[in-house]
């Protein structure tokens, strides 16, 4: 079992980057004890990206006082 860490970057700069938390590979994302080490970097990210698009709500606002 591995922890990995995720942040959400909002991408205007280095500090603006929200660091929000830990996965478990095995009770957060549901992978066998030993498979997180099995996959490679790609794969990797791949998953978490597929885990963030599943679970993380994405939206945007727009002001009208432009």
């Amino acid at each position: 079992m591995a922890k990995v860490q995720f942040s959400v970057d909002n991408g205007a700069n280095i500090h603006s980057c929200r660091e929000s938390g830990w996965l478990d590979t095995v009770d957060d994302l549901g992978l066998g004890e030993h498979e997180w080490e099995g996959l490679s970097e790609d794969e990797r990210y791949e998953f978490v990206q597929d885990w963030a698009n599943n679970y993380i709500e994405l939206y945007y606002e727009e002001s009208e006082e432009c």
